[in-house]
Formats: C-alpha cells, sequence, structure tokens
C-alpha cells in the first residue's frame, strides 16, 4: 500500500511527489487510508517547534490515544523539549513508516530502543 513512498527524499516543508517531510508524509499516507490530517504548514515556522506545535497544541484537530492503533500518528521526542518527529503506525501496530531529514521514507519497529524511549505518544 505504500510501497511506491519508499526511499522518496526528505525535504522541510516537502509534500510530495518526490520529496517530503514527516508531516507530509503523514499527509499522504492518511489521505490513502481515509484518515486525512490537515495541512497546518507555514514557511514562517521554526522548524524546531511546527510538529510540536501542530501535534500537542492543536488538540481540536488530534486526539491522543492510550495506544497505537493502525494508521494512528505517533509522535517522537528527538530533541528534549518539542515533539520534533511524527510516523504512521501501520496495521500491525508494532512497525510505523517515517521520513527524517538526511534520510529516505523506511519503515521501523516501534520498539527498537532508539525509537520507543523517545516515544511522546500516540494521535488520531
Amino acid at each position: 500500500m505504500f510501497e511506491d513512498l519508499l526511499k522518496k527524499q526528505f525535504k522541510h516543508g516537502g509534500r510530495g511527489d518526490k520529496e517530503y517531510d514527516c508531516y507530509g508524509l503523514a499527509m499522504i499516507i492518511r489521505e490513502r487510508v481515509n484518515k486525512p490530517i490537515p495541512d497546518i504548514y507555514s514557511p514562517l515556522c521554526n522548524k524546531e517547534e511546527f510538529i510540536h506545535n501542530a501535534i500537542l497544541q492543536k488538540k481540536d484537530l488530534f486526539t491522543r490515544l492510550s495506544q497505537p492503533e493502525p494508521f494512528s500518528i505517533v509522535a517522537f521526542k528527538i530533541h528534549p523539549k518539542y515533539v520534533s518527529h511524527i510516523g504512521i503506525v501501520l496495521s500491525d501496530s508494532v512497525s510505523f513508516i517515517h521520513i527524517m531529514k538526511d534520510t529516505r521514507v523506511s519503515i521501523e519497529r516501534l520498539d527498537r530502543p532508539e525509537w520507543s524511549k523517545r516515544v511522546e505518544g500516540f494521535y488520531t
């Protein structure tokens, strides 16, 4: 379902077809599973605070979950102060798809130590 997205490149503010940021990738995946999220990107935003503000401060848009659900948003604290990265939980509820600066779209497991210790929460 998402194989065509694998290996796509990162670009801050990227919204497809060839380049995405983590929020842009989340948008296209959620659209494909009929759970769209709005594009709230602004080129004037602080890159470190964008995801933090998008997820945690938009309580009218996102609802926190007690556990991962298929196609929910997983929010990570990469930088100690902010939720600065998101991915989308896949249908097995243990894997997620994401993209980061200097990487390409990839699928990883939530239970890997480098990710599990950084999970801030799950949202729908």
